[in-house]
């Protein structure tokens, strides 16, 4: 009852979107997902609204891991060109809570 999974959505945006339909308001969010996908997606969560969102690292592939890491940069400094002080102060956060960015 308190894992609710949503699978109509192409990418994390829409996950988010899609899912805070399901979220009772002021819940408390924990986005599993690849250990180097964890800031950014707390930084969407944070964008679009969500107040008490946390980030749960998964264990990631290690072979696919560079490619992984090269596209999540691009992907990161085209967030960054767009909201620089606010991506930067959620990945502070994650850190601050021991969350491996």
């Amino acid at each position: 009852d308190r894992i609710l999974t949503e699978d109509q959505s192409t990418n994390t945006r829409e996950n988010l979107i899609f899912s805070a339909e399901l979220i009772p308001e002021g819940a408390t969010v924990g986005i599993i997902t690849n250990g180097f996908h964890v800031c950014r997606s707390l930084h969407l969560a944070d964008a679009l609204g969500y107040e008490h969102a946390y980030g749960i690292p998964a264990k990631g592939d290690l072979i696919t891991q560079p490619a992984n890491l090269f596209r999540e940069f691009f992907a990161v400094i085209k967030i960054m060109a767009g909201a620089v002080s606010s991506g930067y102060a959620v990945c502070i956060e994650a850190y601050k809570e021991g969350v491996r960015v």
